[in-house]
């Protein structure tokens, strides 16, 4: 078993991911439910905020990691870009499809089932993503910044 010790620095960017994954499965819930108008606000919402997320990782935390090398193997700062990326692209179809959808059609149960198995993907992505980010990325930041620089980069 890999030490993740690491991870207790990095709790804030962890929670966060959790977070993430949650709101992906309320708005599927809401989906289940036919609550289309809630089952929007969470998808348009977790869009905004991983848009947030990922634009921050890119903005601040890969250059440092850029600038500083260090990194090892599976923790390219190419390969975070290229998932951020992803998941970009993932949420633009997800929101426009929510968008699309009117509880009130008799095809919205197999439109929602369609859209909630599309997301089972997006859904992967994140989690390898998280996975990602605590093997890789956090004991590579560890290893080229100080804990001043770590408790900058959390905020």
């Amino acid at each position: 078993m890999p030490d993740l010790s690491h991870l207790l620095e990095f709790e804030a960017f962890v929670a966060i991911h959790a977070e993430f994954i949650e709101a992906l499965l309320r708005h599927q819930d809401a989906l289940v439910r036919g609550d289309v108008d809630d089952a929007r606000r969470e998808i348009h919402q977790l869009k905004a905020d991983l848009f947030e997320h990922a634009q921050r990782e890119d903005d601040h935390v890969l250059p440092l990691l850029e600038t500083r090398g260090g990194w090892g193997r599976a923790g390219d700062p190419r390969f975070y870009r290229e998932e951020h990326d992803r998941i970009r692209a993932y949420l633009v179809r997800f929101c426009s499809d929510a968008d699309a959808l009117d509880a009130a059609t008799p095809g919205y149960a197999r439109a929602a089932g369609r859209l909630i198995g599309a997301e089972q993907a997006f859904l992967s992505l994140l989690e390898h993503h998280d996975d990602r980010e605590a093997r890789c990325l956090y004991p590579d930041l560890i290893k080229v910044t100080t804990p001043t620089e770590r408790i900058a980069l959390l905020r």
